[in-house]
């Protein structure tokens, strides 16, 4: 009997709630398109090309000084232009280029309502600040 190996990208991104609907073809293809990052505290995050999804840690967004939100485990950080983004604990990341992530969300609604709820659930939280 043969045993699969587990993908551990594929099994972290399994572990989120954001992707718990996502199919075993759209995990795979989530994984294939983003790179494992460790980020020291203090680490200045680039949000310019990039997408953070994190695995463990958390994050500051600020604007010019000002605290916005913390991103923890399982939350998404990088659609916000003008935002600084800095990691107050070490941070495990899966780091994911806006260009390859746009095609994968123009053809996997799932993974696309998935980003969509998280992005509305912050802009509530921070309405209600």
């Amino acid at each position: 009997m043969s045993r699969r190996r587990v993908d551990p990208k594929m099994a972290a991104i399994g572990a989120l709630p954001m992707f718990r609907s996502a199919s075993f073809a759209e995990l795979r293809r989530i994984a294939a398109i983003a790179d494992i990052v460790e980020l020291a505290p203090g680490t200045v995050v680039r949000t310019s090309k990039h997408r953070y999804l994190v695995l463990d840690g958390v994050l500051a967004m600020s604007v010019g000084g000002e605290p916005l939100a913390t991103i923890g485990r399982g939350e998404l950080v990088g659609e916000a232009t003008g935002c600084d983004v800095t990691a107050i604990s070490t941070v495990t990341a899966l780091a994911i280029s806006r260009r390859a992530l746009k095609p994968l969300l123009a053809t996997s609604e799932s993974l696309r309502t998935a980003m969509i709820d998280q992005l509305e659930t912050r802009v509530r939280q921070l309405l209600l600040r």
